[in-house]
């Protein structure tokens, strides 16, 4: 999601009601940047939830108390979807996106 507009050579928030959204998001990638570029954190159900239908690994305990990471989302209703059992999401991140290999030069 695009958060920003560019007015006058300067960013602005589209919507200030997004802003605290914004703000966590900018802080997600000031983490990163200090752990040496990783972006791994988990972030816990109670601080934020993904939109809608955005498809996330999960993290889920079972019924043994074994944490299982599954591909997920959740609905509008706030039910989750996904492999394996949704009964107890605990956090949540971004899925990374794919390996493409390395590029050959061409020549």
């Amino acid at each position: 999601m695009r958060y920003t507009e560019y007015h006058c050579g300067k960013a602005v928030i589209k919507d200030k009601a997004l802003l605290s959204e914004a703000m966590q998001k900018l802080a997600m990638y000031e983490d990163q940047e200090a752990n040496g570029g990783i972006l791994n954190d988990w972030i816990p159900i109670e601080d934020l939830l993904p939109h809608p239908f955005e498809i996330v690994l999960v993290t889920c305990v079972n019924k043994k108390g074994q944490s299982d990471v599954n591909r997920a989302y959740r609905d509008t209703k706030g039910y989750w979807h996904g492999s394996g059992s949704m009964a107890c999401v605990i956090a949540w991140m971004p899925r990374p996106r794919p390996y493409c290999g390395k590029q050959k030069a061409k020549g």
